[in-house]
């Protein structure tokens, strides 16, 4: 016979072990990885606003429209700790994660989960890659979702009347100035919660804070409009991120791969919430509405795990239901305990597996860019390792000895080995296609390389990115398609 498992009865005994188990099986991968692809990137965005704080961000001076300002703000706070660079950098990340875990916890029962099913669905939660990853990197996800789900938390508390409303607007607001258009998927489900409360849908409290999205997203194109970015994030970048560039194939292609990121990332969960979904959709339409906005995160989230963030507390709370509730009971007894660390145990395996994996190859990254840090007229060419430029310049900070350096970016590794030649002896050539000192839309124009503005014309260090071409001068590092060349 199975024995009947009960939980504590203290809300702060179960939230005290859900954040115990969160730091556990997070903060050993802070500095586990180096900085991975856009991180790099991002880490350089947000030591620039350290230094010179603003509302526009900048890479190398220029400005970018990557991810709104308060992202950026909020992070350089901690970009100065007298921590490594990959700790400094995405602590944040973890610390607003932990914070997260009240609001989720009490916005779930106030949404209609058991206290039973709001533990559990924060559990599960907790062991998926799909949240893991978002709040270890430094990547704007964490802040958005503690916002998002605080805000939601708001507008479902019972207490402290209307007003309650307007505080739940204001962080929306500033959810938007993290994650942009993220944030409106908070009225959304407000209007849905409130479907038969006819008496708040006229409240006028209540419509005000539904403006503060939409209020939010017309400030934030101003503010792009200012320095000519506008168009290149609202009618380029997400056009890109929901069908791509190529069409209806490239489109086809991204949402194959969206699911395949959501497979890896959900693993079983995701099996287990279609079950509970098909079975419970009807009894609750707020986690029902937020279930299905899964679909939109599909759109976007071609091999980008940290898109179904937003909507994983969802899909783990119909797990929940899955395992949990059987003919209209909640039973948690032996048989669910160790099916559920099975579970938990097969979901974690591919992305350890993909965390080992990334660490081997992007370890070369870090290990160039700690290499020519301090050196002087460096050149670094070819594909998107965006690593080596970002320890270079960030270490260089640190102790307060910034270099100039020459980099250009092939972002698709279309340039032929004898145009890198060329540029190689000839760092100002204006023959082929390239877009000088602002790389803002490296991310979406594949076609054309972009060139970092330098004064040197001589290089003494050579680093190629992705490419085998062998050059005159010592051979010093060669590793994970990286080689670095000393011209003595």
């Amino acid at each position: 016979m199975n024995s009947t498992i009960s939980l504590p009865k203290k809300d702060y005994v179960l939230i005290l072990f859900l954040a115990i188990v969160y730091l556990l099986i997070r903060a050993p991968f802070l500095e586990y990885l180096p900085l991975v692809q856009d991180e790099a990137p991002y880490s350089v965005v947000i030591s620039e606003m350290a230094d010179s704080p603003g509302l526009t961000p900048t890479f190398f001076g220029y400005p970018v429209s990557w991810k709104p300002p308060l992202f950026h703000i909020t992070y350089s706070l901690f970009s100065n700790l007298p921590l490594s660079i990959e700790m400094a950098f995405r602590l944040p990340s973890l610390i607003f994660g932990l914070l997260s875990l009240v609001p989720l916890f009490y916005l779930l029962q106030n949404a209609g989960s058991s206290r039973n099913i709001a533990f559990f669905t924060s559990l599960i939660f907790l062991f998926s890659f799909v949240s893991h990853y978002p709040q270890t990197a430094l990547l704007a996800d964490s802040l958005a979702f503690l916002l998002i789900v605080t805000s939601l938390f708001l507008y479902t508390e019972k207490k402290h009347g209307s007003w309650k409303f307007l505080a739940a607007g204001i962080l929306v607001f500033a959810a938007f100035f993290v994650k942009s258009v993220l944030a409106l998927m908070v009225p959304l489900l407000a209007v849905v919660y409130f479907l038969n409360q006819k008496n708040v849908l006229k409240n006028p409290v209540f419509i005000i804070s539904l403006i503060a999205a939409p209020l939010a997203l017309v400030l934030h194109f101003m503010l792009l409009d200012s320095v000519g970015l506008a168009e290149e994030l609202y009618f380029t970048e997400m056009k890109f991120h929901l069908s791509g560039k190529g069409g209806f194939l490239e489109g086809i292609y991204q949402i194959v791969g969206s699911i395949s990121t959501l497979l890896i990332g959900a693993g079983f969960w995701l099996a287990l919430s279609f079950i509970g979904f098909w079975k419970r959709w009807r009894e609750n339409k707020f986690m029902t509405a937020w279930y299905l906005l899964t679909g939109l995160a599909i759109l976007g989230g071609h091999f980008m795990p940290w898109y179904f963030l937003p909507v994983f507390p969802a899909i783990a709370y119909f797990s929940s239901l899955t395992l949990i509730k059987h003919n209209g009971r909640e039973r948690i007894d032996t048989f669910f305990a160790i099916f559920l660390v099975l579970t938990i145990i097969a979901t974690i395996i591919p992305p350890l597996m993909w965390y080992e994996h990334l660490h081997s190859f992007k370890s070369a990254e870090k290990e160039v860019g700690l290499m020519i840090s301090g050196k002087e007229n460096v050149l670094i060419i070819g594909g998107y390792r965006p690593g080596v430029v970002a320890y270079k310049v960030l270490t260089e900070k640190r102790s307060g000895g910034e270099s100039d350096f020459g980099w250009i970016l092939d972002p698709s590794d279309k340039l032929s080995d004898e145009v890198i030649m060329e540029y190689i002896d000839d760092y100002q050539l204006d023959e082929y296609d390239v877009i000088d000192g602002r790389f803002s839309s490296m991310f979406l124009n594949h076609d054309v390389a972009y060139r970092k503005d330098t004064n040197i014309s001589n290089f003494d260090y050579i680093v190629l990115l992705n490419r085998g071409i062998l050059l005159d001068g010592e051979l010093i590092y060669n590793n994970s398609g990286i080689s670095v060349y000393h011209n003595s």
